[in-house]
């Protein structure tokens, strides 16, 4: 494309702009009928005034005006109003009074019958349509009562009706077709940005946030659309959304509304009177359960018949959103695992340092109890690796029974164990410490005998924030110092040395 025919396509762009030329198929079509209603009667007035003489002229004024009042009311609302069917019927009377050419209201009659199929409902269109028609043929016995008008044959006009009937017909069922395919198209585009959105989205609450979005959308683009979303809440279930959203009210049904569904099947919903009530409007339901790990059922009605169409969109949704939640089920559960020890349930070494930098960070009164095994080996060279799996666990049940909820267990590794202790005093953990170590012995049983391992414990701690790092070397320290010093005690880190601490409770 040349530069000049740039510039007139971009020229032609803001003369539809000034013209408020709108966006979307139906709203464009809509806009495009009115004017050409406009230039329908422009040229029809340019065709009548020369064989018009004053009375004719003042005749077609009023037709002029009413007409154009019509239409100015139906451009500023969603809907014509009912008075712009009696303002243009009454227009096309006195415009055939005007005229010299009776059969030129045709063309405002067919202009104002596009526009009335692309905006009304169908009952309403055809109403508008008999409207034009008693409007048209209440002219022809006032026609001989204008001065100077020629007898006029009355067929002229009525031969015409049928195929104004006709007409409207072939109008609707095009208008119906251009939008039911502009509310496809955006049903369509939601399903497509709903995948979109949901790519990388891990999160449980959020996947459910954007099925909400797409289903409001949906509804939007389906008038008449109604979906009513509950959850069980005990032996009911409670409404927790609606569509459209300001119906949405706190409301408890009963469970028995729920049909016995598998999930994602369509069932119809034989009494749905207190679905009714929820909406405000009487609709025929249908029932969707989510499929997926999800408790969220859907129901979908519609004053008249559901639309198959929409309910397509909302299986489409509903199987990408079961798809997200099993991704985020699957996502959270690898996340675990990537934080846990297998064999105890504990939080692995690279768990544990992140807890430990994040808290000491910020917080003091820590401590950390390193903790490694006296003669484990021992036990797993003479009982075999399964009596050595069987002492890590109680090992690791030992550790839970000498902490409370915020401190953090792990295991870091083959017999090493660790323990962060918040808001604690240095005697507090070491008293943790004696604790652990008396639970620590206690003798296992193993297949048909029984397994004894000690501890030996270094502890650390810092009334002040720290580096979690340095907290936790300084315990690993404390360890070994532990073992060195006759293994199965706590020994606690100082700045001058670690100081024994015996299991018996006085330090050494």
């Amino acid at each position: 494309m040349n530069r000049r025919s740039l510039d007139v396509a971009g020229s032609w762009t803001r003369v539809l702009a000034v013209l408020g030329r709108p966006t979307g198929l139906v709203a464009r079509t809509r806009w495009l009928f009115r004017w050409a209603c406009v230039l329908t009667l422009l040229f029809s007035v340019l065709a009548v005034l020369p064989g018009a003489d004053a009375g004719d002229r003042w005749v077609l004024a009023v037709a002029v005006a009413l007409l154009s009042t019509s239409w100015s009311l139906s451009a500023r609302r969603a809907g014509p109003p009912w008075v712009a069917d009696l303002l243009d019927a009454a227009g096309m009377c006195a415009f055939v009074l005007s005229s010299s050419n009776p059969p030129l209201v045709f063309g405002l009659a067919f202009s104002v019958m596009w526009l009335r199929a692309i905006s009304s409902s169908t009952v309403r269109g055809l109403l508008q349509t008999v409207l034009s028609v008693v409007g048209i043929s209440a002219a022809i016995p006032l026609w001989h009562r204008v001065p100077g008008n020629v007898p006029l044959d009355p067929a002229v006009l009525v031969g015409v009706f049928p195929i104004v009937f006709a007409t409207y017909a072939v109008a609707r069922h095009l208008c119906l077709s251009m939008v039911a395919r502009e509310q496809g198209n955006r049903r369509d585009a939601v399903v497509t940005d709903l995948g979109t959105r949901l790519l990388g989205v891990t999160d449980a609450e959020a996947v459910l946030t954007e099925a909400r979005r797409a289903t409001h959308e949906i509804g939007a683009a389906t008038p008449g659309l109604r979906v009513v979303a509950v959850a069980p809440a005990g032996d009911v279930v409670r409404v927790v959304d609606v569509v459209p959203v300001e119906l949405l009210r706190d409301r408890a049904l009963p469970a028995s509304l729920v049909p016995d569904s598998a999930s994602g099947e369509l069932v119809g919903v034989a009494d749905g009177s207190l679905l009714d009530e929820v909406v405000e409007v009487r609709c025929r339901w249908t029932y969707l359960r989510l499929p997926g790990a999800t408790d969220l059922r859907l129901f979908v009605g519609a004053p008249g018949q559901v639309p198959t169409e929409a309910l397509g969109s909302l299986q489409a949704v509903s199987n990408q959103i079961a798809l997200a939640l099993r991704n985020s089920e699957t996502h959270r559960e690898l996340a675990v695992r990537a934080r846990t020890d297998t064999l105890t349930g504990l939080v692995n070494r690279a768990a544990f340092c992140q807890h430990l930098a994040d808290a000491a960070a910020v917080e003091g009164g820590l401590a950390v109890l390193f903790v490694d095994l006296d003669d484990f080996k021992g036990v797993n060279d003479g009982l075999g690796h399964a009596a050595g799996d069987t002492v890590l666990r109680h090992v690791a049940d030992s550790l839970r029974q000498v902490t409370r909820t915020g401190d953090v267990c792990a295991r870091l590794g083959g017999d090493e164990f660790a323990l962060l202790l918040r808001g604690v005093t240095p005697a507090d953990a070491e008293e943790v410490g004696r604790r652990l170590v008396g639970l620590v012995c206690t003798p296992v049983p193993v297949s048909t005998t029984w397994a004894t391992v000690g501890a030996s414990i270094g502890l650390s701690h810092s009334a002040v924030p720290c580096d979690g790092e340095e907290l936790l070397g300084r315990a690993d320290v404390a360890m070994y110092r532990a073992k060195a010093s006759g293994k199965n005690r706590v020994l606690a880190w100082t700045p001058g040395g670690p100081v024994p601490v015996p299991a018996g409770g006085h330090r050494h």
